[in-house]
């Protein structure tokens, strides 16, 4: 009967999960054990993910709290993009607004009419509207108060932090990313190989683990293409899918070969989350 030995140092968590009262565990399970504790690591050592997007929906706004807001926020490295929709009570639409804003717009916000005002016009749009009744306005005060126009981060933090636990429906999605590049100077090869770990999180603290890696994969013995393999965890930590995906390099067709060994991607992809704590955490993770 087959045992499993953690990698990582990082993984000291699943010691209960990988005991000899347990050594049964199947490779799958194994395999969510890891992806659940470096997921548990990267949070309690307060890892910044490589992205975020939060976004919550039909939160009570407007003077009344007959209106509603909801908003979509995305960090990628530090580039802000974003959307927030307004729309008022049925009798009373006139502050109705829905404004968009892109990585390359700067300041500028770009209306469903395709006019654009800039942050400072967002944020005195959402003070003249906040439900004071519900939460305080002294931070969307704050932001109009300003003499610069406030950043969209300023203006995604007042939403996340002052309306978002109000909203009907609210998730976050993080996305940690690794990639390791291997040269050959003997065999002038290149390995290159890329982990994405994408984890949603609902309003309810329920979780879903998306895993992506792609390396390289040999066709015949001249030729080598990327191949990607997705494999998701549902709500309940059960398998939902698990998929791989190529370009054929002579037909620019995507192929979808199936995946007959599943046991050899979930340790290809325990190796690389073992490889992406060491870059994230190096020898201070907890």
């Amino acid at each position: 009967m087959a045992t499993h030995e953690s990698p990582s140092p990082y993984w000291s968590g699943t010691d209960d999960i990988l005991d000899e009262a347990t050594h049964e565990l199947s490779p799958f399970e194994h395999f969510a054990a890891i992806l659940n504790e470096t997921v548990d690591a990267l949070k309690r050592n307060q890892v910044a993910p490589n992205t975020t997007t939060r976004e919550f929906s039909h939160a009570a706004f407007g003077r009344f709290g007959d209106g509603h807001l909801s908003a979509s926020m995305t960090n990628d490295n530090g580039y802000w993009t974003g959307s927030i929709t307004f729309i008022g009570a049925e009798d009373d639409t006139r502050g109705s607004f829905v404004g968009t804003h892109r990585i390359a717009d700067g300041d500028t916000w770009t209306l469903d009419d395709k006019r654009t005002i800039n942050s400072m016009q967002v944020a005195k749009r959402l003070h003249a509207n906040w439900p004071q009744f519900l939460v305080d306005n002294t931070q969307a005060t704050r932001l109009v108060d300003m003499e610069a126009s406030p950043s969209i981060e300023q203006i995604a933090t007042l939403l996340d932090t002052y309306l978002a636990s109000h909203a009907q429906s609210r998730r976050t999605e993080e996305a940690y990313l690794y990639r390791s590049i291997l040269v050959d100077g003997i065999r002038d090869t290149v390995r290159d190989t890329s982990l994405a770990v994408n984890v949603e999180e609902d309003g309810n603290g329920f979780r879903r683990i998306e895993v992506l890696i792609q390396q390289p994969f040999e066709i015949n013995d001249a030729t080598s293409v990327p191949i990607r393999c997705r494999v998701v965890l549902d709500e309940m930590n059960e398998l939902s899918s698990i998929s791989t995906q190529y370009t054929d390099p002579y037909t620019d067709k995507k192929m979808s070969p199936k995946v007959n060994d599943p046991d050899m991607w979930f340790e290809e992809i325990e190796r690389r989350l073992a490889e992406l704590l060491q870059e994230k955490l190096g020898p201070l993770g907890n």
